[in-house]
């Protein structure tokens, strides 16, 4: 809908985001028709591409709309024999291609209903490229500079994949806001192609009550199955594993639905029993309480240096090669806090925790789970741990960060703390080399960022980090995972819950949204910009298949929303809606 033809159309500055009741803001530049996916360096003879999309709810005249930058093309002028042709359709995506329509569509398999259009003159530049979408009149429409090197994603460097748009409502222009696609090819013509928002296990070595975690879901087990140990001391230290597999957590098979980080290391089925080992250095303080968290399909038995701890899902009595589980496990679960072990059997030194697997003899389709994470508080009580590390983006010196969360009810200044790329017991005290020299003022519930370079945390894999107090030994929390470097963050979900993601859009110094439920439905769909440079009309289009009530909401066009305007009466599926304001 456009309630003043004859006024021109600014794109839209907006952003959509939460503050109690879902409120509207303009900040960020958007485009209503943006480049959306760029495939600059396909892999072979694949042909290169760029899409484009419609992100409103009406239709758009590209006659005679130009492509600019390394690859040239014009879009068709009208032709009244098909006036259509000359339209964008609502939320429609086009490909454009180096190559005619029909190889374009067989090479990346394009649905039938997707326009292709080309070929186009040139080539994208593999080094990296300003690419400018122009109206007739040789307005720019939108525009995006990429480049093959950071902060721009590398696997899209002749990896076979392309650049996707994260978020269509955000600035188009930023490094920020275009991440890989997650499939080769990127699947051009559909809204798909963004590398996912998954989630990952939780990769903190000291947790957020102080605990040490010893063994993770994802440490290395040698394994062995087919013979019966119970006549043997396999439990002891010293035994042999010889012809042992060996493989990180999970173990298992067929298993279709696990937590994170799922089956890393198959194991073959036809067998009861599976034994485990697990030979690992402890040089912790002692600890006040040991604590065991599982991931066990069917049921399990657990020994610590020779000594059995606990069991789930298992019989009491002695226990052989043939002894089935009690308990028949359909989608494995984590289990928390299954077993609680005495302190005195945790050594300083080495030690090994071994672990039998049992089956429950189901006529179903067998499958088989096993992962742990051992945790070890201190003695001495728990120390207060109200900053936390929240998110880690990887990049180049300015581009990076780590970020810290407090979860506490006073401010909190990081000056004087350390970050190292390890724990302080394993560094000597000269090479503790960043101790944090400028004010880090943290709010509560708010956010610091840091770049990760300077304390060498950053580049490296893993990224291991440990936020220590400043007498450089107390780790307040410390965490070692593998970050992507195709433009996704590692972070928490909500803000310091312990629920850890590869988050699809990095929120420095910001809370780790996710873009959903209303944020998603309700969207800007046009503005109008007066002669002044305010804006004098807003619409809104619900994309959603509910009637959204409109009651609590306002428009804002300024972060602190001084200016802002409540909307009222309600929205139907598919509806538009437009509200004079007066924002500058």
């Amino acid at each position: 809908m456009n309630r003043h033809p004859e006024r021109w159309l600014a794109r839209a500055r907006r952003w959509l985001g939460a503050l109690g009741w879902v409120v509207f803001a303009f900040g960020a530049q958007a485009d209503q028709v943006l480049l959306s996916k760029i495939m600059y360096h396909p892999v072979g003879e694949l042909p290169e591409y760029v899409e484009i999309y419609n992100n409103t709810a009406n239709a758009v005249d590209i006659a005679d709309w130009r492509l600019k930058g390394g690859a040239e093309f014009r879009f068709p002028g009208f032709n009244p024999a098909d006036p259509m042709a000359a339209w964008m359709k609502p939320f429609e995506r086009i490909v454009i291609s180096m190559a005619d329509a029909k190889t374009t569509r067989e090479a990346y398999k394009i649905a039938p209903n997707v326009r292709v259009l080309g070929p186009w003159v040139g080539r994208l530049n593999k080094q990296g490229d300003r690419i400018k979408l122009l109206d007739k009149n040789g307005l720019t429409i939108s525009t995006v500079k990429y480049m093959d090197r950071a902060p721009w994603p590398a696997a899209a460097d002749g990896g076979g994949h392309a650049l996707v748009v994260k978020n269509p409502d955000r600035k188009i222009d930023d490094w920020r806001n275009w991440i890989v696609s997650s499939k080769p090819g990127g699947a051009p013509g559909t809204e798909s192609g963004a590398a996912n928002e998954v989630p990952v296990s939780n990769p903190e070595l000291v947790t957020q009550t102080g605990e040490t975690v010893v063994i993770d879901y994802d440490s290395q087990w040698s394994v062995t199955t087919g013979v019966d140990l119970t006549q043997t001391q396999w439990k002891e230290l010293l035994f042999p594993e010889r012809n042992w597999t060996r493989g990180f957590g999970l173990v298992g098979f067929g298993a279709s639905k696990l937590p994170p980080p799922g089956i890393r290391t198959p194991v073959r089925a036809g067998f009861v029993t599976y034994y485990l080992r697990h030979v690992f250095i402890y040089n912790g303080a002692p600890g006040a309480a040991i604590s065991v968290d599982a991931i066990v399909d069917d049921g399990a038995v657990f020994y610590l240096n020779n000594q059995e701890v606990g069991r789930v899902g298992m019989p009491g009595g002695p226990v052989r090669a043939n002894t089935p589980a009690s308990r028949n496990v359909g989608d494995a679960i984590e289990e928390k806090n299954i077993i609680q072990i005495n302190p005195a059997l945790l050594l300083r030194g080495t030690n090994v925790f071994a672990v039998e697997v049992h089956q429950f003899p189901s006529g179903q389709a067998p499958d088989l789970a096993f992962g742990m994470k051992m945790k070890v508080k201190a003695a001495g009580g728990a120390l207060a741990r109200s900053v936390l590390i929240n998110e880690v983006f990887p990049g180049q010196q300015g581009v990076n960060f780590i970020e810290f969360f407090n979860s506490g009810a006073n401010v909190v200044n990081l000056k004087g703390h350390f970050l190292l790329p390890a724990a302080p017991s394993a560094m000597p005290p000269q090479a503790r080399r960043y101790q944090i020299q400028q004010d880090v003022v943290i709010r509560p519930k708010s956010f610091a960022i840091l770049d990760m370079m300077d304390a060498g945390v950053w580049p490296k894999q893993p990224v291991v980090a440990y936020l220590v107090a400043p007498d450089g030994q107390t780790v307040l929390h410390a965490i070692s995972a593998p970050v992507p470097t195709d433009g996704r963050s590692l972070g928490q979900r909500p803000d310091g819950s312990g629920q850890w993601y590869y988050l699809a859009q990095p929120t420095p110094d910001a809370a780790n949204a996710k873009q959903s439920g209303l944020t998603g439905t309700l969207k800007l769909n046009e503005v109008h910009m007066a002669k002044n440079g305010s804006i004098d009309w807003v619409e809104i289009y619900n994309a959603g298949t509910n009637r959204v009530l409109l009651n609590g909401y306002f428009l804002s066009g300024k972060p602190g929303f001084g200016d802002k305007v409540g909307l009222s009466g309600e929205l139907p599926p598919k509806g538009i809606k437009s509200f004079d304001v007066n924002l500058s």
